[in-house]
């Protein structure tokens, strides 16, 4: 198997055919395979998932623990977790797997975004979004999103997965570093949805992903003291 992808949902069935049929129409000769891990959805989320994945499992909830469980489940020598309210485009394999054969120790990538729904206000902070997450991939301190997120299983495997922590996908990209290069990418993207944005507004989310921020830092430290007391 080429790819596995994941697709972890919680009470998703708005959104979640959407999600899968645009995984089905890759414009691809890989072989891959769909796993839906359902965090125990009331809705008919499973019932939706199972007319259109190759398996559909039931994990513990947390995007963390859904995506091991999702990824544990694939035989992909490449994983991608896609959000289910994330649609990939058809010809994202074909750009992804581009950028896995000519850059040089690349291990893991993240498409760039578009928001669903093009009303001013979204369109500005994506872009405002996309600039930010391309300068700190430029100066070399970037990271992977989880909305879109492709690793090579060896890579995931070697760092043990997700961890359950504040900004899970943040705390992936630094431990992945560690074996080879991680990008953000913009000349290809994925569509998806702005719903926590337009929840809680620009302040709300900004906020929101700060504390996450803080919080994650303050584990890191924690586990490098821990290291360091370790080696004397």
């Amino acid at each position: 198997m080429d790819v596995s992808v994941v697709v972890p949902a919680l009470n998703e069935e708005k959104r979640i055919q959407q999600c899968l049929c645009a995984i089905r129409s890759q414009n691809t000769k890989l072989k891959y395979e769909i796993i839906v891990c359902d965090g125990n959805s009331r809705d008919k989320t499973v019932k939706i998932a199972e007319e259109y994945a190759d398996r559909v499992v039931i994990s513990k909830q947390g995007l963390a623990f859904q995506r091991n469980t999702g990824a544990n489940e694939g035989t992909g020598k490449y994983i991608l977790f896609v959000d289910a309210d994330t649609l990939i485009l058809p010809d994202y394999f074909k750009n992804a797997m581009q950028k896995f054969r000519s850059e040089k120790n690349l291990v893991g990538l993240t498409a760039g975004f578009v928001f669903s729904k093009r009303i001013p206000k979204l369109i500005v902070a994506e872009n405002v979004t996309n600039l930010y997450y391309t300068i700190r991939d430029k100066l070399g301190i970037g990271v992977l999103l989880g909305f879109d997120l492709m690793v090579q299983r060896k890579a995931f495997e070697k760092v043990n997965g997700f961890r359950p922590v504040p900004l899970e996908d943040w705390d992936l990209s630094y431990r992945l570093k560690k074996f080879g290069k991680i990008r953000y990418y913009t000349n290809f993207y994925v569509v998806t949805s702005s719903r926590r944005l337009e929840s809680a507004g620009v302040w709300g989310t900004t906020k929101y992903y700060l504390d996450l921020f803080l919080s994650l830092k303050n584990i890191r430290r924690k586990d490098f003291v821990y290291k360091i007391s370790e080696q004397r």
